[in-house]
């Protein structure tokens, strides 16, 4: 099996993960910022937060092809990738809560929080949980 770590995917996937955390941390800013009260600043806060789900779905495709190649296997519930799942599934339920619930304000911010929180635990895998995309 060969160990392809260094391909090109690793100028695709991290990026895509990375900007799907910076759009939804701007989503989550624009959604407590404007509400639905302001139509043009929750206009952008669902754009964003479509942009930051589209990122993430693309990241852990691009992971699970880069996994492929690396290791031969698309998934290995390795830390890192089920935080990413997690993460996916939190933002996913936060779209929900934007998209179908808009007077349901509490339950957005709520599930917005669980989503940053999320995007920090995603993060701190790679020094916290041996893994394959751990630096310990």
């Amino acid at each position: 099996m060969a160990h392809d770590i260094n391909s090109v995917m690793l100028f695709i996937h991290p990026p895509l993960a990375i900007m799907g955390y910076f759009f939804l941390a701007g989503a989550f800013a624009l959604n407590v910022r404007y509400g639905s009260k302001d139509a043009d600043g929750w206009r952008r806060a669902k754009t964003a937060l479509v942009v930051a789900w589209v990122l993430e779905l693309l990241g852990i495709v691009t992971g699970a092809i880069w996994a492929q190649m690396a290791w031969g296997s698309y998934w290995s519930w390795d830390p890192k990738e089920t935080a990413s799942l997690a993460l996916f599934i939190c933002m996913s339920l936060y779209g929900l809560a934007v998209f179908r619930w808009q007077e349901r304000r509490r339950l957005q911010i709520a599930l917005g929080v669980i989503s940053l929180l999320s995007i920090v635990i995603t993060l701190s895998m790679n020094w916290v949980i041996t893994g394959l995309h751990s630096y310990v």
